[in-house]
Order: structure tokens, then C-alpha cells, then sequence
């Protein structure tokens, strides 16, 4: 079951930074790799798990997903 989070996501070269709105303690995780698929959906696998539940829509662009380290992904632009 996916559940709402209202996050900040800055995308970086070589890392992700995550703030909860309202909260002034970042997230912040390296990029293992990245990808656009052929419709322009792009995921990230990060180093560590910086979401809490199953599948987590991080704000409107962003979702988190996975048990041992965070997958975001980000609809088609």
C-alpha cells in the first residue's frame, strides 16, 4: 500500500538529498546507478534505505520503494 510523504528531493551527480518538509535534518544517500526508460521514467538506486513503508509517494514527481535500500522513481517529464 503506498502512503503520502511531503518531501524535498534534490537529485545530484553523485547523490540524493532528502528533507521532510518541516524537518531541518537531511537525507542523504549516494547514487549506485540510474536510468530513463524509453517513456522518460527515471530511477535511481541509492545505498541505503531513507524511506519508511513498502512504497512511499516522496511529493508529486517522486517515489521511494524497496527493503534493503531506497528505488525513487520519477514519472515521465
Amino acid at each position: 500500500m503506498r502512503h503520502s510523504e511531503n518531501y524535498d528531493v534534490m537529485v545530484n551527480e553523485q547523490t540524493v538529498v532528502l528533507r521532510r518538509q518541516g524537518s531541518s535534518i537531511p537525507s542523504v544517500a549516494n547514487i549506485l546507478g540510474s536510468e530513463v526508460d524509453k517513456e522518460g521514467v527515471r530511477t535511481i538506486w541509492l545505498d541505503r534505505l531513507v524511506h519508511r513503508g513498502a512504497v512511499v509517494s516522496l511529493n508529486d514527481n517522486w517515489v521511494a520503494s524497496g527493503a534493503i535500500s531506497t528505488v525513487l522513481t520519477c514519472c515521465a517529464q
